[in-house]
């Protein structure tokens, strides 16, 4: 026998939703601030003014030059060389592997297979082929439609009584 998985559709929702509002409506307080902290520590409040101190752009500057951080601009600048001999990746189907390679080309070879996975795919690197995988796909550990039901509101109450306790 499948296995069954449970989902809320759109009537689960709603039901879940007008059970949820007199919860979310007794639990709620206002929106007033007792405490400001900063890192942990309570800032003290005078004349209903907290000071907040935001590093400066000098502040920042020394923090990157004494633990070597890097700016925005050194990361643009890495991605930027890490990319530069990259100019696309092709694919080529083969009858057989050539004898060597070509940077950013991904060979395709016939594997005999059913379709969807008909090729096995390579790459050449440090002057061989490497495998890479398949053009297989695999779903099944996936749940499928067919495994889905929809949660009936004895259901809903079940779990919401389990966990408000109602």
């Amino acid at each position: 026998m499948p296995n069954t998985y449970n989902r809320l559709d759109e009537n689960g929702l709603l039901y879940l939703l007008t059970l949820l509002e007199p919860v979310i409506t007794a639990a709620g307080e206002e929106n007033v601030i007792e405490t400001v902290q900063r890192n942990g520590v309570a800032l003290t409040v005078n004349n209903k003014t907290v000071n907040i101190e935001v590093p400066t752009d000098a502040d920042i500057q020394s923090l990157i030059t004494a633990y070597g951080y890097q700016t925005a601009s050194d990361v643009d600048d890495a991605i930027t060389d890490a990319l530069a001999g990259i100019t696309g990746i092709e694919f080529e189907i083969v009858q057989e592997l050539p004898a060597t390679g070509e940077t950013g080309t991904i060979y395709l070879l016939s594997n005999s297979g059913a379709s969807p996975n008909v090729y096995d795919e390579y790459i050449y690197v440090n002057d061989a082929f490497e495998k890479i995988g398949t053009t297989e796909v695999d779903l099944s550990g996936y749940v499928q439609a067919s495994e889905m039901h929809a949660l009936t509101n004895a259901e809903i109450d079940t779990v919401f009584n389990q966990v408000f306790g109602s």
